[in-house]
């Protein structure tokens, strides 16, 4: 579901015979929550309606040009985690906002650490990348076994192997495979003399390794 339909992420498991199911909205406020919940209250079709299902695997996008294409259509729900559009709203976020999420999917967005590492520790998803050069070509790339592991690992990343044809180079998954998240306050990367966020990443947080984004 996407934010627009309630101003709100949503989470959503269901038991395997459809008997049973959780819902679990992340808001931005309290007063959010509370509009979603009179809203649902006084249609309750409101919900059923918005609500909708799709076979396979997830497919997890992190974007970064509002010029990038459609991502071209596979099998499975695809979510996106990050998008970067322009420098309205700044990514040099502490720790704690890196694991909640911040800004919106019409614009500049990030999920948060720990729903992306919710909906994929436990299941077998790819990860698709989009860019655009300084000169304006698109750069694309997909990887398989895309996971996000939990709070105790730091978010550490699982990244498979490139699938053929991608624009990146061919070990970049290999690098960082296993690398933990690092923010400006929250030093994780394997580089001993600074952090590579505050050297190299104008403080934002990633999955640093050695100070090579």
């Amino acid at each position: 579901m996407l934010s627009k339909d309630f101003g709100a992420i949503m989470m959503c498991r269901v038991s395997s015979d459809g008997t049973a199911g959780q819902l679990v909205f992340l808001c931005n406020s309290f007063k959010s929550c509370l509009n979603i919940r009179r809203r649902i209250s006084a249609d309750p079709s409101y919900l059923q309606k918005a609500v909708r299902f799709a076979p396979g695997g997830s497919q997890f996008y992190t974007v970064r040009s509002k010029t990038s294409p459609v991502p071209s259509p596979k099998a499975g729900p695809k979510v996106v985690f990050q998008q970067h559009l322009d420098n309205s709203l700044s990514f040099a976020q502490n720790w704690d906002t890196y694991v909640t999420g911040f800004g919106d999917l019409s614009g500049n967005y990030w999920m948060g650490l720990e729903q992306l590492s919710a909906m994929t520790k436990d299941r077998s998803c790819s990860l698709t990348f989009e860019g655009i050069k300084v000169q304006g070509s698109l750069m694309r790339a997909t990887f398989k076994g895309f996971q996000v592991r939990g709070a105790n690992e730091s978010y550490r990343l699982m990244l498979g192997d490139q699938e053929p044809g991608g624009d990146l180079y061919s070990n970049v998954a290999g690098y960082h495979n296993g690398s933990k998240f690092s923010t400006y306050n929250n030093d994780n990367d394997k580089n001993s003399g600074s952090s590579c966020s505050k050297s190299q990443g104008q403080n934002a947080g990633w999955w640093f390794r050695s100070c090579i984004t």
